[in-house]
């Protein structure tokens, strides 16, 4: 039942609570009507926050506007049970409940004057035995107006100034030592920032640029590196740079690093202007030189075949500029400088460096020729005449090579062409200006001996002329026939008829002018009864005949013909005592006549040479 009536006792507060809340019209000042009483709430800033990061107290206003309130509790945001209560600066809320008039929020929005600082403060330290700097743009936050003091270690005041604005800029210098940087407001606020200005150990003088060449004649790559010495110690200041051309022009700045670089400059004199970044060090200007490799060029010399089908070419390559290390590529292949032992052809190269370096010329060509092969074609031969004559020619026409010639014949001549030759082989080695050699072979012929011999010669008799009837052979081309005879006799064919007893000389010709002249005997045939000689009779020895009882005054030759009909110049001495002794030796073994004549008979005497 004690329970029963405790929820009852809670419904009835909680709607009454529910009641005067949604009859609450103010934020910062509310009335509560209730049968008991009503009441405004306020928040009042009891004296506001003079310096940033400051608090004050604020309280809550209760204004009984009829009735009576009474049981008064108080909430606040952020904290807080009381009527009064110190806060910093922000927005804070209150709510206030009565016991018998409801209960009322209010909110206050406790503000501070801006912090104090200074704006863009920047210290430069000292340069080996000068001074440093302190700048700054101005102060911001607190009130106006306010006192600004620079003050040194001991707390003298080194500089100080009552200023009416936050923007006025302030720039000083001052030797190495600890600052300090005073400010006062108009509300009593302070402001205090130590700071120190450091002195380098030395002077600024290294800049640290290591420059790095173009790595091809003309290229674009050269490269600076610039690591400026920290004189500071235990301080790592940055640098600014300004790099300029040799015309004084601008192509590159770099700003606020302990160290700088640009990989895209070609050869040539640069400057860099360094400023030590804080520092009050006086600006280090330093040329450098970007060098280059001498241009990347090459040369070649060629030597051409010296024998037809050789492979004696050569390429020898001369080189220079870039950056050595020179690797070469050619269309064969090979990566050699020089090429040795080539034949003929066409041979291309290129040259790059270690860089990679293209040359100028870019590539080489080259052609190796070679002579044409040593050769005679239009030589003449002059083949020998006549049998015996020695009058053959070879004429040459060397051709290829390299003029001029040396001749070397087998039988030692040195001569280019050959005459008064014999029929043989010759040969002839030919050099040429190079040293080769070509070897020829050259035929020299002749006709076969013109001969000419009897086929059958018919004896002039009482019943019939004679008639010569021979045979030619050798010689060349066409015959040339001439004959001669007693009493003027004349022909010019091979075989003759209708002759006289006698000697007859037939002298052949052929094309070549090669002549054979040889007599004939056309015997005279009388009868055996002849008085005159049917008394002679001969005796034969080995090596001679000997013919006897040949009447003395008749008898004028005595003459020797084979038994074709031709005649031999044979020796024979007719003696004053009737004999006639012919020698033999000479003749071959066969059958021949013995012819003794006078002026009018002859008579011929068969003889057989054993």
């Amino acid at each position: 039942m004690k329970n029963l009536n405790l929820f009852v006792l809670f419904l009835i507060q909680f709607f009454l609570i529910e009641s005067l809340q949604l009859n609450a019209k103010e934020m910062n000042s509310s009335e509560c009507k209730s049968p008991q009483g009503t009441f405004k709430l306020s928040i009042q800033e009891l004296s506001p926050i003079r310096c940033f990061n400051g608090a004050t107290n604020l309280k809550a206003l209760i204004t009984v506007t009829s009735g009576t309130v009474t049981g008064l509790l108080y909430s606040w945001s952020g904290g807080g049970n009381t009527q009064t209560i110190l806060k910093f600066a922000g927005t804070y809320t209150v709510t206030v409940t009565s016991t018998n008039s409801g209960s009322k929020t209010a909110s206050y929005t406790l503000t501070e004057p801006d912090e104090i600082t200074i704006s863009e403060l920047e210290i430069k330290d000292a340069c080996y035995g000068g001074y440093g700097q302190v700048k700054l743009q101005g102060v911001n936050g607190g009130v106006l107006p306010i006192t600004f003091f620079i003050l040194n270690s001991q707390g003298q005041i080194l500089y100080s100034a009552f200023l009416f604005s936050n923007k006025i800029p302030y720039m000083g210098n001052y030797p190495p030592g600890k600052y300090k940087i005073k400010i006062n407001d108009s509300n009593g606020c302070l402001f205090i920032e130590d700071i120190e200005i450091k002195s380098t150990t030395k002077a600024f003088t290294n800049a640290g640029i290591v420059p790095s060449p173009v790595s091809c004649y003309q290229s674009i790559d050269g490269k600076y590196v610039s690591t400026p010495e920290q004189i500071i110690p235990g301080v790592t200041k940055n640098f600014d740079w300004v790099l300029k051309d040799v015309n004084g022009i601008i192509i590159d700045t770099d700003c606020c690093n302990p160290s700088s670089s640009k990989d895209d400059l070609k050869a040539g004199t640069y400057t860099l202007e360094i400023t030590m970044d804080q520092c009050l060090c006086p600006k280090l200007v330093k040329s450098f030189t970007i060098t280059q490799p001498t241009q990347l060029v090459f040369s070649g010399q060629k030597t051409d075949v010296d024998c037809f089908s050789n492979a004696t070419g050569n390429i020898i390559l001369t080189t220079s500029g870039g950056n050595g290390g020179y690797k070469y590529e050619w269309n064969t292949g090979a990566t050699s400088k020089d090429l040795i032992g080539l034949k003929i052809g066409s041979y291309h190269v290129s040259v790059t460096d270690s860089k990679n370096c293209k040359s100028n010329p870019s590539s080489l060509s080259f052609t190796i020729n070679q002579p044409d092969i040593i050769e005679n074609s239009g030589f003449v031969i002059k083949d020998v005449l006549c049998f015996s004559q020695r009058n053959g020619e070879i004429i040459q026409n060397i051709k290829g090579g390299i003029s001029p010639y040396s001749y070397s014949w087998i039988d030692g001549s040195q001569l280019a062409n050959r005459d008064q030759l014999l029929k043989g082989m010759y040969s002839c080695k030919i050099t040429d200006k190079n040293k080769c050699i070509s070897n020829f072979n050259y035929m020299v012929n002749k006709p076969k001996e013109l001969i000419q011999s009897v086929d059958t010669i018919l004896p002039y008799t009482s019943m019939q002329k004679g008639a010569i009837n021979i045979d030619v052979t050798g010689g060349f081309g066409q015959y040339f026939f001439d004959w001669s005879g007693p009493n003027g006799y004349k022909a010019s064919s091979e075989d003759i008829f209708d002759l006289m007893h006698g000697d007859y000389t037939m002298s052949i010709q052929d094309e070549n002018g090669c002549v054979n002249e040889k007599k004939y005997n056309v015997p005279l045939l009388t009868s055996a009864s002849n008085d005159e000689f049917k008394s002679v009779y001969y005796i034969q020895y080995s090596d001679r005949i000997l013919f006897k009882n040949i009447p003395i005054g008749h008898t004028n030759a005595a003459r020797v013909i084979k038994a074709d009909g031709s005649l031999i110049q044979g020796s024979s001495v007719l003696y004053s005592n009737g004999e006639l002794q012919m020698d033999t030796k000479h003749l071959s073994s066969g059958i021949y006549f013995v012819q003794l004549s006078n002026l009018t008979h002859s008579y011929s005497f068969k003889v057989n040479i054993f």
